[in-house]
């Protein structure tokens, strides 16, 4: 009779809602109507998404986003769709993104 050992990991997700400032707006939209937009958290996070004309934010809006430990963007609450994160921005955009 042969023994299997199952080792069970649990991770724990934490959830926080994050400001992020909405700092552009595609020009166009895509094959299903929307149009794309990026945004910038204060610590650098950056995510871009898309929205139908209802629920695209407008530029300069700063809005709460959830986001967990892992990194993951909840756009859902907003309508958003497509969430990608980016590369973080530089410290020296972020400043003048938000002024401090």
């Amino acid at each position: 009779m042969k023994t299997i050992t199952i080792t069970t990991v649990t991770k724990r997700v934490i959830t926080t809602d994050k400001e992020f400032k909405v700092i552009c707006i595609s020009s166009n939209h895509n094959s299903f109507g929307l149009k794309g937009f990026i945004a910038v958290a204060r610590d650098g996070m950056v995510f871009e998404a898309a929205a139908n004309y209802l629920n695209i934010p407008k530029a300069g809006q700063v809005v709460k986003v959830t986001v967990d430990n892992a990194g993951n963007v909840f756009t859902a609450a907003h309508e958003w769709e497509i969430p990608k994160q980016l590369p973080d921005c530089p410290p020296d955009i972020l400043k003048k993104i938000w002024g401090s």
